[in-house]
């Protein structure tokens, strides 16, 4: 909600919190909407606003993917490939982005 609300040095303050809460969460159908949303929230945010790596949105993306794997939930697992695509034609990277659809 910050971030959509160009709140972004409140959203910035708040990255260290959510990244460690997320940790702590068991592995559930909220935990992957909330990490594929956190993922897509640094997105939009963008390197110079984040102090995390720049592969930190595609990695918390791929956890998520992995997660829904885990509970065989189809529907968070194509949210997760959904933002994924999103993510790499954002950033140009169709060679990546064709990696996670083969």
């Amino acid at each position: 909600m910050l971030v959509e609300t160009d709140q972004i040095p409140a959203a910035q303050a708040l990255i260290p919190l959510i990244q460690s809460q997320l940790d702590d969460l068991p592995v559930s159908r909220a935990k992957i909407y909330a990490q594929v949303n956190f993922a897509q929230s640094l997105n939009r945010l963008g390197q110079t606003a984040s102090s995390l790596p720049s592969t930190y949105p595609a990695q918390l993306l791929s956890i998520a993917r992995t997660d829904a794997q885990s509970l065989a939930d189809p529907r968070a697992e194509s949210f997760a490939l959904g933002s994924f695509g999103a993510l790499y034609e954002q950033t140009q990277q169709w060679a990546i982005a064709k990696l996670h659809w083969d």
